[in-house]
């Protein structure tokens, strides 16, 4: 997938991740999102990791992979972090691996149209 993060705020890169690069464009571009589409996404993170459903490296994980710290970091950048891997540093098949069933876990309790106007919801 292709994410060209330049002027992109850290819920757009989420959503993106998460269900698609093209789905997304298809939605915004549609007027689809409600106006406060991005705080509910911040929200639905927020909740899910108070709730337990992800844990905080899981939750640090999509902070940096997303941009909620300031800057979108790569799979190789996340590479290097030991501390999401037991302590030691792995290649970028593995980061993209994590990255992978992270959000695949993250689809079975975020749904699309939590994001979307409601007359567009129903």
């Amino acid at each position: 997938m292709t994410i060209h993060f330049k002027d992109t705020n850290p819920e757009d890169v989420f959503l993106m991740r998460l269900f698609s690069e093209q789905w997304f464009k298809k939605q915004k571009s549609g007027g689809a999102f409600s106006e406060d589409y991005r705080e509910k996404v911040r929200r639905k993170i927020y909740s899910l990791s108070t709730n337990g459903f992800i844990d905080e490296l899981e939750r640090e994980f999509i902070d940096l992979r997303c941009g909620f710290t300031g800057k979108v970091h790569t799979q190789n950048d996340i590479a290097q972090m030991e501390k999401f891997f037991g302590g030691k540093t792995v290649t970028q098949p593995a980061v993209r691996s994590k990255e992978a069933r992270l959000f695949k876990k993250l689809r079975k309790e975020i749904h699309p149209n939590e994001f979307m106007r409601q007359d567009i919801a129903e």
